[in-house]
């Protein structure tokens, strides 16, 4: 599978919120 430069950009936007939610739910 292919993936476009904007396709990578909103996956690794996608993995990074994943990985920042969980930081603001302990706060």
């Amino acid at each position: 599978m292919i993936l476009s430069n904007n396709q990578l950009h909103y996956f690794s936007l996608l993995f990074d919120y994943q990985n920042i939610l969980p930081l603001f739910s302990n706060i």
